[in-house]
């Protein structure tokens, strides 16, 4: 096995090319109901002559989940699952339905990221780990389910998970933390956005951006 590469956290991960390497995603709705992004992984970024040409992508994501309730193994893809399935990458991405539910500083939650890496690093060393910053909050609400109360808070939430993943960085060897957010969306909670469904999901085309974003960030060659 290579050694950890000071320059690249996921040197593992690329090692010999992605060929029956497993990724596993883990997070909130927005990992377990994107059709699109895991359509965009299993028909063209992991088929033959794709970037990730024979690599398994598992979806172990939980519509409504918490970072709290993956840890504490209450949904169907808990930590438990998640280290069983003995993955060669992981991806994670949670946060949304964390700071709009409970009264969380920047640092709780960033500390709540550190221990679900902790626990997969622990339960599965030879992986490597990329934290994902999940997509912004829209700071109006075009759907009858009311996600925020109030409207205005979204810029604040969305800053607080950004900055959450971010203050991880270079935190461990074998975990890169991607600023998604960022290089896809934009760190700006807007009123509308033309990858976002409705004030918290991507819809068809963010999920296919994000897909292919990703496999830019992770493919074998930088």
């Amino acid at each position: 096995m290579p050694d950890f590469n000071q320059f690249d956290p996921l040197t593992r991960w690329r090692a010999n090319g992605p060929a029956g390497k497993t990724i596993c995603f883990l997070g909130d709705s927005t990992t377990a109901v994107a059709p699109n992004f895991h359509e965009r992984f299993r028909t063209i970024h992991c088929a033959p002559g794709g970037a990730l040409s024979g690599a398994i992508a598992l979806n172990y994501g939980d519509d409504g989940s918490t970072l709290a309730a993956f840890l504490s193994d209450t949904r169907e893809h808990g930590i438990t699952s998640a280290i069983a399935a003995r993955a060669a990458l992981y991806v994670l991405c949670y946060g949304l339905n964390d700071v709009r539910r409970e009264p969380l500083t920047t640092v709780q939650f960033r500390e709540r990221i550190a221990e679900a890496v902790e626990r997969l690093r622990a339960g599965v060393p030879h992986a490597d780990i990329l934290l994902r910053t999940p997509n912004p909050m829209l700071s109006q609400n075009t759907s009858y389910y009311v996600y925020l109360q109030p409207e205005e808070s979204a810029q604040a939430y969305t800053d607080q998970m950004r900055d959450a993943y971010l203050g991880l960085q270079g935190r461990w060897p074998n975990v890169l933390v991607w600023d998604a957010m960022a290089e896809v969306f934009g760190a700006e909670s807007l009123p509308t956005h033309p990858l976002m469904a409705d004030q918290l999901h991507p819809n068809a085309s963010g999920e296919i951006a994000l897909a292919d974003a990703l496999v830019r960030v992770i493919g074998p060659e930088r």
